[in-house]
């Protein structure tokens, strides 16, 4: 399966922040040290 750049929303942090609020799961795909450095609250890393 392959998705083309017409398929990605881009979403500001605000928004990511909002929708964690209400309930919405946010994984952070980087690599573990990007993932310390800095990260959204709440967010679950998966390198």
């Amino acid at each position: 399966m392959s998705i083309s750049n017409d398929e990605i929303e881009n979403v500001s942090v605000n928004q990511i922040k909002k929708a964690i609020k209400r309930g919405a799961i946010l994984l952070d795909i980087r690599a573990k040290e990007d993932y310390n450095a800095l990260h959204i609250e709440n967010a679950i890393n998966i390198p």
